[in-house]
């Protein structure tokens, strides 16, 4: 009995039928693979380009809540100066 012969004689799937290994295979396929939008404030539209500046997420309180991106300047005159966080002030 071969491999093949086995796998269909106790119904088990072919690895290339789990999700996972499709999904990876789908994703670095240069066909099919597509990029994710860039992150834009929320006020001005400015696209988040140095990874080195900080921006601010903000957690919106509707019905249905969404994480939305603020750019520096924006977030400053929206909530006030960044309180530094526990890494930088160590």
């Amino acid at each position: 009995m071969t491999s093949g012969e086995f796998d269909r004689y106790v119904n088990i799937p072919r690895a290339s039928a789990f999700p996972a290994e499709r999904i990876e295979r789908e994703m670095t396929n240069p066909e099919t693979a597509s990029a994710p939008a860039a992150l834009r404030c929320i006020e001005c539209l400015r696209p988040w380009v140095e990874p080195d500046e900080r921006w601010r997420l903000k957690i919106t309180d509707d019905a249905q809540p969404e994480t939305v991106p603020y750019c520096p300047d924006c977030a400053t005159r929206e909530f006030g100066p960044a309180r530094p966080s526990r890494i930088e002030a160590a």
